[in-house]
């Protein structure tokens, strides 16, 4: 089974779509961890990807925070990435989150600042970065 989603650039909307996903698994994987991962690659997708914000470095939280209020003021509803969710035989299933930005550096595979795919690597049993930092594919179950 596969279901693809189109989710517009509201960070404000993270934890809903985070939900969202994990609501669309097997009730078996529907866990906590799971639900913190996608999050983070949500979070990521569209503040780094569909919002074009790159990093905090040089700001303050408070400077971040208000530049993410206004990249989502200005783009959240004309912005957006993709999600797709597919299950497969034995109850597993892979998460691939999309988004329309430039990509980045995919050699640097832990940026200290953020965590982002440290955090997701804890949460779920692969994940794969692919076309240049655009697309995060993450394994939930026992695939490899």
């Amino acid at each position: 089974m596969r279901a693809v989603f189109s989710l517009a650039a509201r960070p404000s909307a993270v934890y809903a779509y985070a939900l969202q996903v994990a609501e669309q698994l097997p009730p078996r994987l529907r866990l906590r961890k799971v639900e913190v991962g996608v999050g983070e690659a949500l979070s990521n997708a569209i503040i780094h990807g569909a919002l074009g914000i790159e990093s905090r470095d040089g700001m303050t939280i408070a400077e971040y925070i208000q530049r993410i209020g206004d990249g989502e003021q200005r783009y959240g509803t004309t912005r957006s990435i993709t999600v797709s969710i597919e299950t497969h035989p034995g109850g597993n299933a892979t998460i691939t989150v999309e988004d329309p930005g430039t990509g980045y550096d995919t050699s640097r595979t832990s940026v200290v600042p953020g965590r982002g795919l440290d955090i997701m690597r804890r949460c779920f049993s692969f994940v794969r970065v692919e076309h240049g930092g655009k697309r995060v594919v993450l394994g939930v179950g026992a695939l490899s």
